[in-house]
């Protein structure tokens, strides 16, 4: 009888403890999908630090599809080498797997942007890098009106005509430059763009299609929307 005894209260401690948890779980994770409704349905969230050398790390929670596809990291492993990837719906962001990415951009049907979280040294290095390795070639079409959407062109030496567009824009209280490989003429491939940028002192670069560059303004909330929320929630 008392052996019974101490395995019943053994296994109500048991059963107190997995409801406390899973209460904590589902209270935490409702949370995240009040404030993020694009987490709903993403998968679990795994925790981590991401480290900055210049800053203090942030803490992260990051639901697993937006890893893109696995291996994953566990808990702890995330951001810890000072870097993030993921990959979300350009408008929605929504979680966007690998798999579903197969023959898109040779179909010209990019609807994903590609986010890196990462500390670069500077605007103006990330520019005067690009222009250092761009190439300069009469072949690459010049066809971007830049005014039309909001941005300014950085002007290369001599007017020659670059392999990219070097853009920048101010919105908000944030810069933003915008680097775009061009196409080359009589070539079927869609070009990408790389957009630099800070969220609340995170550098971050987000990469679309080119065909999507008038909507530059939409999909850097999208992202700035994604950022906050991984950030925000940190499994206190």
């Amino acid at each position: 009888m008392l052996g019974f005894g101490r395995v019943s209260r053994l296994t109500h401690n048991f059963i107190t403890i997995s409801l406390a948890s899973y209460l904590y779980c589902s209270i935490a994770n409702a949370g995240v999908n009040d404030q993020c409704p694009f987490f709903r349905n993403s998968g679990p969230l795994i925790h981590g630090l991401l480290k900055r050398t210049k800053e203090p790390p942030v803490p992260i929670v990051v639901p697993r599809k937006y890893l893109g596809a696995p291996p994953y990291p566990e808990d702890g492993e995330l951001g810890r080498e000072g870097t993030l990837r993921l990959y979300a719906d350009r408008k929605t962001a929504a979680p966007y797997a690998m798999a579903d990415m197969r023959g898109k951009i040779r179909a010209g049907n990019q609807d994903w942007i590609s986010i890196l979280v990462w500390e670069y040294a500077s605007l103006d290095g990330v520019v005067s890098a690009s222009i250092r390795t761009a190439f300069n070639n009469e072949s690459y079409i010049n066809d971007l009106e830049p005014d039309r959407f909001g941005l300014v062109s950085r002007k290369f030496p001599n007017n020659k005509i670059s392999s990219i567009d070097v853009l920048e824009s101010k919105s908000d209280d944030a810069e933003n430059v915008i680097i775009c490989s061009r196409k080359k003429r009589g070539d079927n491939t869609y070009p990408q763009c790389s957009h630099y940028t800070y969220f609340e002192g995170i550098g971050v670069r987000f990469n679309y299609s080119r065909d999507y560059l008038g909507d530059w303004k939409s999909m850097r909330s999208t992202t700035q929307s994604l950022i906050n929320c991984i950030t925000q929630f940190r499994g206190e």
